[in-house]
């Protein structure tokens, strides 16, 4: 939430949502994606370690990624990285802070649903047994992606197991 509420408080012409797992989409292009590795220690994480890529300046995508975007693409006005960062930053440090409390894990988990890209929306998908359209319906208590298929019942997906197309 704290990438998102970074890039909503810049670019307020389109909607920012957060397209499961990992990535960060402005309308319909991806501006950020981010990457979690958890160590565990016995049953609960000892460290995680957090990256973020976060496109800023750049006008032109070279790469195969099929829908990129970056802030200056979506607003017109260069930005400093590290005046970005000093705002990324200083948002984690409040959920980090809060981290203890029981309403601040509910308020982070009411806006990652409020934010979920294709939330209620129908979509083409792409799992194991082929293509299909389905609506996003939520997210499970593991973070598991929950599709309601147009005809049929609610499937849930694991990461990598199901493609967005």
């Amino acid at each position: 939430m704290v990438l998102l509420e970074t890039v909503s408080k810049i670019i307020t012409s389109k909607p920012v949502t957060v397209k499961w797992p990992n990535d960060l989409y402005v309308g319909n292009k991806k501006i950020a994606g981010v990457l979690i590795q958890n160590f565990v220690k016995g049953s609960a994480i000892d460290v995680s370690i957090i990256g973020v890529g976060l496109n800023i300046n750049q006008k032109v995508f070279a790469s195969n990624a099929p829908n990129p975007t970056s802030i200056i693409n979506e607003t017109g006005k260069e930005f400093t990285p590290d005046v970005l960062l000093s705002q990324i930053t200083q948002r984690f440090g409040f959920y980090l802070e809060h981290l203890s409390t029981s309403s601040i894990i509910e308020s982070v988990t009411k806006n990652y649903m409020q934010y979920l890209y294709r939330l209620g929306q129908p979509g083409k998908y792409k799992d194991k047994n082929g293509l299909f359209t389905a609506s996003v319906a939520g997210i499970d208590s593991y973070g598991r992606l929950i599709l309601q298929p147009e005809n049929g019942n609610k499937l849930t997906y694991g990461f990598k197991e199901v493609e967005f197309l």
